[in-house]
């Protein structure tokens, strides 16, 4: 018992780690250029489009991140299961 809740542990701190450097990284890899190349810093892309835009970048640089973490737990979690098995 004290195994496995050790293991469950060390996969919420991966999962966790996952998501904490994950946002950061599809932010500046994917929302940032974005903007930048819609013309945002000049004001070309204003209004409703440019709120579409953050909308779109911000759910993305939350979410991507937050599935990579869930997948990551239940990875750990199963390769943890089936190496208990074997």
């Amino acid at each position: 018992m004290a195994v496995e809740s050790k293991r469950r542990f060390g996969a919420v701190v991966l999962a966790v780690a996952v998501f904490i450097v994950g946002v950061p990284a599809i932010a500046a890899l994917l929302f940032f250029p974005v903007m930048y190349l819609a013309g945002a810093h000049t004001g070309v892309l204003s209004g409703p489009p440019a709120g579409a835009v953050w909308v779109a970048g911000v759910a993305a640089a939350i979410l991507v991140p937050a599935w990579l973490a869930v997948r990551t737990y239940r990875r750990v979690l199963n390769s943890a299961a089936i190496a208990t098995r074997n």
